[in-house]
């Protein structure tokens, strides 16, 4: 099987964000490019896999940069992670009666 690396650019394109995210990523350690052509970066299926678990961390935990960097780091080294989503968890449900109500009201 053939690995495809992609460059900055395409998977910009693909996840929907700027390519300078991608770059902060790199900047704060919560991702890398898997090589450097000419000055280039590009992301091989690892990195995307990585990429899509720091997308979906942000959507739909709402985990901020510095939590999802925790749970990451905790993936590598055998920590539980479990922890920090469940606080997260716990937040989101003490937020549920108010998002219902804010709509059954028409404030959203």
């Amino acid at each position: 099987m053939v690995e495809t690396f992609l460059p900055i650019s395409e998977v910009a394109q693909r996840f929907g964000i700027r390519a300078s995210a991608l770059r902060f990523y790199e900047e704060i350690a919560l991702l890398m490019p898997a090589m450097r052509r000419s000055g280039r970066r590009y992301y091989g299926p690892a990195e995307l896999k990585r990429l899509s678990l720091i997308r979906l961390l942000q959507d739909t935990g709402r985990l901020s940069l510095e939590e999802i960097a925790d749970v990451l780091a905790s993936r590598t080294s055998g920590r539980n992670s479990g922890n920090i989503l469940n606080d997260r968890i716990a937040i989101l449900d003490d937020q549920i009666p108010e998002r219902v109500n804010d709509f059954e009201t028409g404030g959203v």
